[in-house]
């Protein structure tokens, strides 16, 4: 069974330049811990996962608050990593106004 990350690991979001293969990167960190809301321990989390159990979720970020995307039109790949675990890449197009 592969070690599950630290709760305090960031997901890291990436945008490759289609044309130019340049890619940016920018970190989304996990809540604070002055924040409302305590993040669950590792041993909280595992506790509630048996073996075999998938889990899943989502979330909504703003990707042009998290990558330094530069402001010219451009097609990229964007997908978010943590650790080794990768998501599902999609191609995002910015339009010159």
């Amino acid at each position: 069974m592969k070690p599950l990350l630290r709760i305090g690991t960031a997901t890291t979001f990436a945008a490759k330049n289609l044309a130019t293969g340049r890619v940016v990167e920018g970190a989304m960190r996990p809540v604070s811990a002055g924040s409302l809301a305590k993040p669950p321990s590792d041993h909280d989390f595992a506790a509630r996962i048996q073996p075999g159990q998938a889990v899943g979720g989502y979330f909504n970020p703003n990707l042009a608050n998290l990558v330094a995307l530069p402001a010219e039109a451009a097609r990229y790949e964007v997908y978010a990593y943590w650790g080794d675990t990768e998501s599902n890449r999609v191609v995002i197009e910015l339009i010159a106004r």
